[in-house]
Order: C-alpha cells, then sequence, then structure tokens
C-alpha cells in the first residue's frame, strides 16, 4: 500500500503531544511520552474520488445545506498540521501553533 510514498515508508506526521500514521485504513494518534492525551484510531471512510468529491460538493451547494463530506473545522486543523509540516520543511525551522493568536509561529 506504501509503494508510492517516498521509499516505501509510511507516511507519518509528528508532533509535540505525538504522532500521525496511517496504517491500513486508519489514521493513528500515537501519544507522546509526556503528553496527557490518549491515543486514538480514527476510520478512513472515504477514499479518493475527485469526481464524486466534486459531485457533492456542488450537490451541496446547489441545495444550500451545510452537511458537506469534510466538516470544516476538520479541514481547519488538518491544513493547519500539513501547512506547519510545509513551513518546517521549507524553512528549515521548527512550526508550532499559537491557539490564542490562531497562527503558525516559525
Amino acid at each position: 500500500m506504501y509503494e508510492d510514498y517516498a521509499g516505501g515508508r509510511v507516511p507519518t506526521i509528528r508532533g509535540w503531544e505525538g504522532t500521525l500514521t496511517v496504517q491500513g485504513n486508519e489514521i493513528v494518534f500515537a501519544p507522546a511520552q509526556e503528553s496527557k492525551k490518549r491515543p486514538l484510531r480514527v476510520a478512513i471512510e472515504h477514499g479518493e474520488d475527485f469526481v464524486e468529491y466534486w459531485r457533492g460538493l456542488l450537490a451541496c451547494c446547489r441545495s444550500r445545506t451545510t452537511e458537506t463530506a469534510s466538516p470544516m473545522d476538520l479541514a481547519y486543523h488538518v491544513q493547519t498540521a500539513l501547512q506547519m509540516g510545509m513551513l518546517g520543511w521549507t524553512q528549515g525551522k521548527v512550526a508550532r501553533f499559537d491557539p490564542a493568536a490562531e497562527r503558525i509561529v516559525l
């Protein structure tokens, strides 16, 4: 399954509170030793189907509903983590999130 990734490695996002990895059809959170957070496994319910994604999005717009395939608060958190990873990598620094200011700090 992971042959498509760099060197066959499992996709991993490491943070101060723990690590996210993809295992089979689940996203797995493993807390850091110092963290008070609990381990968590979240099922990946949908695969990547961009045609169906756009159909659903357009249907959502037409019906003027707020129920999308991906909740906005989930998208906010995922995109923040991805941007932190990319900024840290491109700038060669550690990216942190300031929750009070809702901004990424390098």
